[in-house]
This record gives structure tokens, sequence and C-alpha cells, in this order.
């Protein structure tokens, strides 16, 4: 009998194992529900089904709302939580990447955003990302320059997946970017908030990033039927670049990397329709 219930033993043993060497092979995609790989970010084993991914309020079971800052050396990142006269939240942000003639390989800084309610949340039959942005009023002599952004979203498995043009999508560099000087008539109009929208039910507008997160175990293409946290990176473009990116140019589509300024976002959310300003890959020189 204590042969037969070691012999047991052993091939239960063995049967865990087996199991568990299954996510050590590439391309295996487990079961995102029983492996929780959203729970690494600190976030709580629960999946909210709310739409507001953000809205800096601070309301309920809220840790900070920022997840992870990324600042290359020499870089600067600056955000606070504050708020607008009808007592509405947002986050403001002051950057100060290395110049052009500093470091010419230098990267630009980014923010993961985490979640309400410190989850994460289910898509369910949203298909954009949606979010408000301004550039404040320059109080502190802070150079606006041309403002870049890109975005990442991290997945329920903690992939990174870069927003794209699917004609890029073999080129990691290569970005869809959002150039907020096409969208703002005045760089100090402090008070005119504008919505964004991203497309996060086309897989074709996502590559998936291999410089953080869980980059081998997972999906192949874009799955954000969980979301863990929304990722914006900064930079700017120098008034030359834009002047000559009046027509498509590929600094219209490089990550962000030098440069300064500030802006604003609030009322991250998911939506089954787009808001305002819909952000898609460079057409007739037009990100939007």
């Amino acid at each position: 009998m204590i042969n037969q219930i070691k012999l047991f033993t052993s091939i239960k043993d063995i049967v865990i194992t087996l199991n568990n060497m299954k996510a050590l092979i590439p391309g295996y995609i487990p079961s995102v529900f029983n492996k929780r790989f959203y729970t690494f970010y600190g976030l709580d084993e629960d999946i909210s089904d709310e739409p507001t991914l953000q809205d800096f309020s601070g309301k309920g079971n809220q840790c900070s709302p920022i997840q992870f800052l990324w600042v290359a050396p020499g870089n600067k990142l600056y955000p606070n939580i504050l708020k607008d006269q009808n007592n509405d939240s947002y986050l403001h942000i002051e950057f100060d990447n290395q110049d052009r003639e500093t470091n010419k390989n230098q990267e630009g800084s980014n923010i993961a955003i985490r979640l309400a309610g410190n989850q994460a949340h289910r898509k369910k039959n949203n298909k954009y990302l949606t979010f408000e942005l301004r550039v404040p009023e320059n109080k502190k002599n802070v150079k606006n320059e041309n403002i870049v952004l890109a975005f990442r979203i991290v997945n329920g498995w903690l992939q990174h997946w870069q927003y794209t043009n699917p004609q890029n999508l073999n080129d990691p560099n290569r970005v869809t970017t959002l150039i907020l000087k096409d969208c703002f008539q005045s760089e100090r109009a402090s008070d005119e908030w504008k919505s964004f929208s991203l497309n996060i039910d086309d897989d074709k507008k996502w590559r998936l990033f291999k410089g953080d997160g869980n980059y081998l175990y997972g999906p192949k293409k874009a799955d954000f039927s969980i979301i863990t946290s929304i990722i914006f990176e900064f930079g700017s473009l120098t008034d030359e670049e834009i002047e000559e990116c009046k027509k498509p140019c590929p600094k219209r589509e490089e990550r962000p990397w030098a440069g300064k300024g500030e802006l604003e976002i609030k009322n991250i959310e998911l939506s089954e329709e787009p808001e305002g300003y819909f952000i898609k890959p460079i057409k007739n020189a037009k990100n939007f």
C-alpha cells in the first residue's frame, strides 16, 4: 500500500510538472483567467467591467494612478494630479528629454497608467480607447515644443502592444504618433480639452513590443480582452521638422524622444464609438 501511494504521488507530480512546463514553450497561450498575469502589476485578482479606466479622482479602492515611470538617464519627468475649477481631476505632466545636440540617440520618457479600482478591466464590446488632452498655459516658462505622443497598451498577459501603421509591423522603431500641433490651434489654450480615440479592435494596428513586459508567452496577435495598463510616450519635433513633415515623412512615425514640454490627460475610458480625433496611420500627411 505504501509503495502504491508513493507511485501515485510520483505520477501526480509528473503530470503537474509537465503542465507547468507548457508555459516555458514559446508561443504557448495560457489562460489569462487561470494564470492571472495582471496581478504581477499589483492589481487585484477581480477584474472590473467598468468602462472608465482612469479618471484620476482617487475614488474607491485606488492606489496611485501612476503604475510606473520610465525615464532615460539625464531626462526629467514630473507627473502631478491636479484639479480644475470644476473639481475634476487630471494628470499634469512636465517632461524634459535630452536635446538632439547632447544625445542624438536618446530615448523619450513614458508613463504607465494604473487602472481605476486597482483592477484590470475587461474590454467587452468596446472598440476604442478614448482620452482627453490639453496643452496647459505656460506658467513655469517651460518651452513647449511640438509635443509628440505614442501609445502602448498592456494586456492581461502583461504583453505590451504598440499602436502602429500595419505597413510597419516589422519595424519596432516605427509607430503611429499624435502630433499635438496638428490638433490644437493654440499651444497656450489652457481650457481647450480635446478628445482622442485609438482603435483597439483591429489587431493589425498593434505590434508586440519586446522592450518590456511578457513578450514571449501569450497570443501573437493583439488581444485586449483584458487591459492592465495604458502607456503614453512623450517627445517632440522641432519647428523645422514640423515644416518638413507637412508632407508625409518618416519623422512622423518615429518613436518620441528628444524635447520638452507640458501636457495634461484626463478621462481615459473604453468606448463603443470613437470620440473626437480618431488617431490613425499617416495618410496624405495627416495622422488623425
